[in-house]
C-alpha cells in the first residue's frame, strides 16, 4: 500500500484514494456534491431571493466564529466564502450552487454574521428584514449549520438567532477552532453546549460536532449530515433558479460578514490520520413536531 509523508507535522498517512474508499458511501457522496460549489448570486433584499426549488442549507454564526473557513473547508475551496474587511457591516445572503456541470441540485447559503458590538443600529435592523425572515419562512430550507467558537459560551445573541429557525428545520452546531483545546476539554465543552441548547430549546433534535479546519476534525461527520439534508431531488438547469432581475450575480465585495481574524483561514487539504478520532458528535434525538417558529423573534445583532 502506497503511503505519503505530506501530512500535518510530517506524519505519514495513507494515500487519499485509499482513505476515501474506507469512508461511508454517504460521506463520499456529500464530498462530491460539496466539491461542486460555486457562486450563484448575492441577495440584498427579500425580492431578490431565488424562487423556491432545490433544497438549501444555510450557515449562520457570530462574527469571527470561523464560518467562512468552515464553508471553504467543507467545499475544499480557499475563497468560496470570505470574511468581510469590516465585521458585521454587510448584511447580504450569498448563495452557492451545488450540482454537476451547469445543473443545480441544491444551494448553500451564507448568512450575515451577527453579534458584532460595533455594528450600527441601521445595519442590525437589516438582519431583521432579510436573514431572519429567510431562516423563518424559507420552505426549501432543510438544515442550518451554526458555527460557534469552542472557546466562547453560548450567548443571548446565539439563542436569539436560533429563535428564527423553524423547529422542523434540521440544526447542526459546529464548535469551530477545536484544535485550540485538548481532547478532554473539547468533550467537556461539547457536552455543556448540547445541554445548554437542549434546555433552551427542549424537544428539538440538535447535533453538536467539534470542528477544526486546520486539523480537519469533524469534517466527514459534517459533510455526511449536510448530504442527508440535501439528498432529495434531481438536478435541474442552473438558469431555472436565478434570482429576479434585481438580484446580483456578482460576489458581494465584502464577502462573508464575519471577521475571522484568528488565523483559521488557511485550509490544509492533506488527509491526516493523526486527527483526534474521539467520538465528539453526540446527538440529542428529541423530535419536535411543531410546525413553525414563534413570530417576532428578537434580532441576534
Amino acid at each position: 500500500m502506497r503511503r505519503s509523508r505530506t501530512g500535518i507535522g510530517g506524519t505519514s498517512h495513507v494515500n487519499s484514494r485509499f482513505y476515501l474508499s474506507l469512508m461511508p458511501e454517504v460521506t463520499r457522496l456529500s464530498m462530491r456534491l460539496l466539491h461542486t460549489a460555486r457562486f450563484a448570486t448575492t441577495v440584498a433584499q427579500p425580492r431578490q431571493l431565488p424562487r423556491e426549488g432545490p433544497p438549501e442549507v444555510a450557515f449562520v454564526g457570530r462574527s469571527n466564529s470561523g464560518k467562512s473557513t468552515a464553508i471553504n473547508t467543507l467545499c475544499e475551496r480557499k475563497r468560496l466564502a470570505f470574511a468581510s474587511r469590516t465585521p458585521g457591516r454587510t448584511q447580504a445572503l450569498n448563495f452557492f450552487t451545488l450540482g454537476p456541470g451547469e445543473t443545480t441540485a441544491a444551494f448553500l447559503v451564507d448568512t450575515p454574521g451577527y453579534g458584532y458590538a460595533k455594528v450600527p443600529l441601521g445595519v442590525k435592523s437589516g438582519w431583521d428584514s432579510l436573514a431572519g425572515p429567510y431562516l423563518k419562512g424559507r420552505h426549501c430550507l432543510k438544515g442550518v449549520v451554526m458555527t460557534l467558537d469552542i472557546r466562547r459560551e453560548v450567548t443571548a445573541a446565539d439563542a436569539a438567532m436560533l429563535e428564527w429557525i423553524d423547529p422542523s428545520v434540521g440544526l447542526l452546531v459546529l464548535l469551530t477552532k477545536s484544535d485550540k483545546l485538548g481532547h478532554e476539554q473539547r468533550l467537556k465543552v461539547r457536552r455543556s453546549v448540547l445541554a445548554s441548547l437542549t434546555a433552551t430549546f427542549p424537544g428539538r433534535g440538535i447535533e453538536v460536532i467539534t470542528f477544526s479546519a486546520p486539523n480537519r476534525l469533524g469534517l466527514d461527520e459534517t459533510r455526511a449530515r449536510i448530504e442527508r439534508w440535501l439528498a432529495t431531488p434531481e438536478a435541474v438547469p442552473e438558469t431555472a433558479f436565478e434570482s429576479t432581475p434585481d438580484g446580483n450575480r456578482e460576489p458581494d465585495p465584502e464577502g462573508d460578514t464575519e471577521g475571522d481574524t484568528e488565523g483559521d483561514t488557511e485550509v490544509d487539504t492533506g488527509v491526516d490520520t493523526g486527527v483526534d478520532t474521539g467520538v465528539d458528535t453526540g446527538v440529542d434525538t428529541g423530535v419536535d413536531t411543531g410546525t413553525g417558529a414563534g413570530s417576532g423573534a428578537p434580532a441576534p445583532p
